[in-house]
């Protein structure tokens, strides 16, 4: 029977009750709704990420956002290792000199050896200072160089006479195995591909993805005439690995780990290889490193002198953390500089995490390729989380080889960033050249700022440096300049950037010319009002979405630099208050005061009734 059938009796004492009695409770549960709408109507989403988001989605102008989630170590699935051993202690077992007083190169070299020989381990610096001469190499994996911390453990690099360009080298080789032609072209945002011959492929294996730089295919940019170093060249643009084969099918098919972030034509010669030899599981950690040299000598070195802390070449799986420069205090170094000029250089790897990392100021900032702290070349799906790059040329920059792809900034400050060959005018993090594609800067600091443009014949022919790449809830005080290829997208950015999409093009001066070629206007949306966006970090909500644990809604942290220890801290600070923070805040205060003075209005109603 319905609840309605039977008869409802109130008590003597409530029927004396009035209005009067319960106004408060009224007004209070009033101002308790407008406070939960307001709180509710400060949050937004981009219309590119509804709440109900998946790969693929896109609106009705044909504008979507990749999956960004790859980035990263292991894919972001694993967490970094705490390799345990074995130790291989570069004091007590190879005689390296902890005072710095003298070469420990070879002791820190045999150590090395010793571990790769023994199929890895940890190459342990004990406290103290460290000199090297000629710098130290990895080639096997399962390698860790690792510190007693960054303020413990310091190796300073004084090799002022070879040509040698690294200091830390981290380095696998390419050897293609196995390839065969794609028999139609790859889709955008596809993990499937159709090829001739699927044969001699295996599950697990890795693979390459690209094509040669037709003519076709420089023309449909419009790059005719600018793209120069790499034409008729193949490249490769996706580093893969195979998930599954079907040899029935007609025509074969091959089923890769991670989406296509642009279109493979068969025109261009489009084909997939199978490759060995990266280099994987080795890490650097927990450290201080130094490389400049001796001031007022930068000028006695020919333009084609570089000078990096750690390059990373043919690698996959690794990773770079807790790692910070220093300005050498021995006699004849300049009290200011870090490093020469180039920090960490990531070539042609993919799946690398680099974090919490603070590199700079550099020595050497002219052209030519110098000043650049953190550097990535021809790789896919590398995860920079919480660096820092202060007074590079370019702090932060994607550069030279077509196929940097499916990379993330998450939380990364770049800051003094100067052109010393123009008047120490203000120098970009930036991509730099050959269409860097599908990157992600997320929840960033620029206070210098940001280039993603159309560079033209700068820099050997760089012509369109990114496309379909974002800005995602980033602040600072610095510039953004964005006129990708195609779409791009600028969601969330703080009104104290400076952020310029769009130029007159009838008479444009120099810079402007850089957005020639890129119409239509990269996509802005929701600026000065990156603190209520849900969510505050798109590549975490991505990931947790991917992983199956929903979305991450919860609060970023802002990268804000100590000037004293030189790291980033990561704190949460009101910039970066997530959407919940303060509505939630002022939902929870209001609904415990409506419900405390409820029950104190009904027992004074009720006292006074009785």
């Amino acid at each position: 029977m319905c609840a309605s059938h039977y008869p409802v009796t109130l008590s003597p004492r409530l029927k004396r009750m009035r209005l009067p009695s319960i106004l408060p409770l009224i007004v209070l549960t009033a101002c308790f709704i407008f406070n939960w709408s307001q709180a509710q109507s400060e949050r937004w989403r981009s219309q590119l990420y509804p709440a109900d988001w998946t790969p693929g989605y896109e609106d009705e102008a044909g504008r979507f956002l990749h999956d960004f989630s790859y980035a990263g170590y292991h894919k972001g699935e694993r967490p970094i290792p705490e390799v345990d051993g074995p130790i291989y202690d570069v004091v007590d077992d190879y005689g390296a000199d902890p005072s710095g007083q003298r070469d420990s190169t070879t002791a820190i070299q045999a150590a090395i050896d010793a571990a790769s020989a023994n199929g890895g381990g940890v190459v342990y610096l004990p406290a103290g200072d460290y000199l090297s001469k000629t710098g130290v190499t990895l080639k096997k994996s399962g390698v860790v160089l690792r510190g007693a911390g960054p303020e413990a453990t310091r190796l300073l690099f004084a090799d002022f006479e070879s040509q040698k360009q690294w200091h830390i080298l981290i380095a696998g080789f390419e050897n293609p195995m196995v390839e065969t032609a794609l028999a139609e072209d790859g889709s955008q945002l596809s993990k499937v591909i159709e090829v001739d011959d699927a044969r001699g492929f295996e599950v697990g294996d890795d693979v390459d993805l690209g094509w040669v730089i037709t003519d076709p295919f420089i023309e449909e940019h419009g790059m005719a005439g600018t793209w120069k170093a790499h034409n008729g060249k193949w490249m490769t643009f996706f580093r893969a690995n195979v998930v599954s084969i079907d040899l029935e099918a007609g025509p074969n098919r091959i089923e890769l780990d991670v989406p296509l972030r642009y279109q493979a034509k068969v025109r261009d010669g489009a084909m997939i290889r199978r490759r060995t030899n990266y280099i994987e599981e080795c890490g650097v950690e927990n450290l201080s490193l130094a490389n400049p040299m001796l001031d007022g000598t930068v000028d006695d070195y020919p333009q084609s002198a570089y000078r990096k802390l750690i390059e990373f070449r043919d690698a996959k799986n690794c990773w770079v953390r807790n790692v910070r420069t220093f300005a050498p205090e021995a006699e004849g170094y300049h009290p200011k500089y870090h490093v020469y000029d180039k920090g960490i250089e990531i070539v042609r790897c993919k799946r690398l995490t680099i974090e919490n990392c603070g590199i700079g100021p550099a020595q050497r900032r002219d052209a030519g390729g110098h000043g650049y702290l953190y550097e990535v070349v021809g790789a896919n799906d590398v995860l920079l989380k919480g660096c820092k790059g202060i007074g590079g040329r370019h702090n932060f920059t994607f550069g030279w080889y077509f196929g940097n792809v499916g990379n993330v900034l998450l939380r990364c400050l770049s800051r003094d960033g100067t052109l010393s060959d123009w008047n120490n005018n203000m120098g970009p993090s930036d991509f730099h050249h050959s269409l860097a594609m599908a990157t992600l800067m997320d929840s960033c600091t620029f206070d210098d700022g940001w280039h993603a443009l159309n560079r033209g014949s700068m820099s050997g022919g760089a012509g369109h440096t990114a496309t379909e790449s974002v800005f995602w809830n980033c602040d600072g005080s610095g510039e953004v300049r964005s006129a990708q290829y195609g779409w791009g997208y600028l969601i969330g950015m703080a009104s104290s950037l400076e952020v310029i999409t769009e130029v007159d093009l009838e008479n444009p001066n120099w810079i402007e010319k850089r957005y020639i070629g890129t119409k239509p206007f990269d996509d802005v949306e929701g600026s000065g009002r990156g603190e209520q966006l849900v969510p505050q970090s798109l590549y975490e909500s991505q990931l947790a979405l991917r992983l199956g644990g929903g979305a991450v809604e919860a609060s970023a942290l802002r990268p804000v630099l100590n000037e004293e220890s030189g790291p980033l801290d990561l704190v949460k600070t009101k910039s970066a208050v997530a959407e919940s923070d303060d509505g939630y805040k002022r939902l929870i205060i209001g609904g415990v005061l409506v419900v405390m003075l409820a029950i104190f209005g009904l027992s004074l109603a009720i006292r006074k009734r009785s």
